[in-house]
């Protein structure tokens, strides 16, 4: 296996002419194709049945230039390449940020813009950078399907650069466009960061194949048989893996929406309609749990006069609890965006226990400013938007014996964050509000996030959204139940909360991380090892 693999990899810079790699009109092209399948790899996320198809297609022609061009040993026309995709690729596939930054009553089209480049600079440059570098690094491994894996866990720690200096924008991870795909069979097993890593590392052997079969008519054993693996598993992981939790009881909730415009949210001549609003949904749903969306009470809990907590509180019965947002403090006495739980407990003071969950994970600009892009925030005099992330420890809830996994907003895209391990039924619950990106898209690809959260632990999710999406989502990732958007609405379900631990429920993404780190060594081996061997021989 190995012997053909080296073969095709010297056949390819022979049997490539020079001249032709040279001719001023081949970078041109390449970027240009680059350019159109970043667009199409983009244009994936939240395209529906289409977009796993979408995602490998413009992926794998990435993978065939990257190949080509490493080939060549063509380093800066292999940069441009990765770079001119994945800009169009983010570029696309945020688009509903670029529509709220660019409307009228925002930063308008010239400033907008120029933010909206800012921020797609910022989320691919990293993606750009170690794709490229892992390209160049594994130059001298001559096993296209060990290339294969590290380039693919080069993106993924790309992927985790990104995080640690821009928080809180995972959107795009690839596994979310496979949520439909038959790898979305793998998400109970390594969790969407690991769907990522195996369409990504399939993709690539497909471009490295094409780039053998095209240029040296060889097949390429190993790469062959690593694809062949890879398609097989796919094919019948819906058979393979076994449904990992089970029914544990049930649950009435009830959930509400909103829709207050964002213009009127912190309006304080409009806050107290906004708790009667909420006191009489509770008091007109025979429910066990009733839910009203992120901020619901758009205030902080110390800032309510004891008339108001008393009016909240008589929301709640021995029989229903109440679960909303609002902002609380944390135990240093900081101010923070939460979910709030109130129900009856015997030996709760008044009869009534508070229990609260910090968000975690804050959002760009609305909620806090990354260096440089304050002045975004205090231009679109965007309430609470200076905030920071609490130290405490999250909490889940508990109701009537079952454990909610609370959430709020971008909280939701941690899947690695969410799971536990408890013996009790449980079921997720998210709060939101959405409402500032008007376009369809956001709410679109924050249903496939939600999917992929219910699918890695195989338990129902519940979205609670000022606008939308409101929505139920059973222990398979389907969508059961959804409100229109942008209109006041109930949504009543009866939940089935769901016992048992999957795979990824116990060990998140630390299996994956191993895998990383097995691929990084055995093509530092590969490079390395042989030439140490000639050395040691002379």
């Amino acid at each position: 296996m190995g012997s053909l693999s080296v073969m095709s990899e010297a056949a390819i810079a022979g049997k490539i002419p020079a001249r032709h790699s040279r001719k001023a009109g081949m970078p041109l092209l390449l970027l240009t194709v680059s350019l159109v399948a970043g667009s199409v790899h983009g244009l994936s996320f939240g395209a529906g049945p289409r977009a796993a198809a979408l995602q490998f297609i413009g992926f794998v022609i990435l993978a065939a230039i990257v190949f080509w061009l490493r080939a060549r040993r063509e380093w800066a026309s292999a940069l441009l390449c990765c770079a001119a995709f994945w800009l169009a690729s983010d570029a696309f596939g945020l688009r509903w940020i670029a529509a709220a930054l660019l409307a009228r009553d925002s930063l308008g089209i010239a400033l907008g813009g120029l933010v909206y480049c800012m921020l797609i600079v910022g989320i691919a440059g990293l993606s750009i950078l170690c794709l490229w570098a892992a390209t160049v690094l594994c130059a001298p491994v001559r096993n296209d399907a060990l290339c294969c894996a590290l380039l693919s866990s080069a993106l993924l720690l790309g992927e985790l650069m990104r995080e640690a200096l821009l928080p809180s924008f995972p959107w795009l991870a690839v596994g979310y466009a496979h949520i439909d795909s038959p790898l979305a069979s793998l998400l109970p097993l390594v969790g969407v960061q690991g769907v990522s890593w195996v369409a990504q590392f399939a993709a690539l052997l497909l471009g490295a194949l094409s780039v053998s079969l095209a240029v040296t008519r060889t097949l390429q054993i190993s790469t062959a048989v690593w694809l062949a693996v890879v398609a097989l598993g796919a094919a019948t992981a819906s058979w393979i893996v076994p449904p990992l939790t089970h029914e544990a009881g049930s649950l009435r909730v009830a959930v509400m929406q909103t829709a207050i415009p964002a213009k009127d949210k912190f309006r304080a001549s409009l806050f107290g309609r906004h708790l009667r609003e909420i006191g009489d949904f509770a008091q007109s749903h025979d429910a066990q749990l009733v839910v009203a969306p992120e901020t619901a009470v758009p205030t902080t809990l110390r800032a309510l006069t004891p008339a108001q907590e008393e009016f909240l509180e008589h929301d709640v019965s021995p029989s229903r609890a109440l679960l909303f947002g609002a902002f609380a403090e944390d135990s240093a006495g900081e101010v923070y965006n939460s979910a709030v739980l109130l129900q009856r407990v015997t030996g709760a003071a008044a009869g009534v226990q508070r229990t609260v969950y910090i968000k975690q994970h804050l959002a760009p600009i609305g909620e806090y400013a990354p260096p440089g892009f304050g002045w975004i925030a205090a231009l679109l005099d965007i309430p609470m938007s200076n905030l920071r992330s609490t130290r405490d420890t999250p909490h889940n809830f508990q109701v009537f014996g079952i454990t909610i996994i609370p959430s709020v907003c971008q909280d939701l895209l941690y899947g690695d964050d969410l799971r536990t391990t408890t013996a009790a039924p449980r079921v997720l619950i998210n709060l939101s509000n959405v409402v500032f990106f008007a376009s369809p898209l956001a709410r679109t690809q924050f249903l496939s996030i939600a999917r992929a959260r219910a699918l890695e632990q195989q338990i129902p999710l519940l979205i609670a959204a000022n606008g939308g999406p409101t929505a139920f989502i059973d222990a398979q990732g389907a969508i059961e139940r959804e409100l229109p958007p942008d209109t006041p609405g109930a949504l009543e379900v009866t939940l089935h909360p769901r016992a048992g631990t999957t795979v990824y429920a116990r060990y998140g993404d630390s299996l994956l991380y191993w895998v990383m780190a097995l691929a990084a060594l055995l093509s530092l081996a590969r490079a390395v090892l042989p030439t140490l061997w000639h050395r040691a021989a002379q």
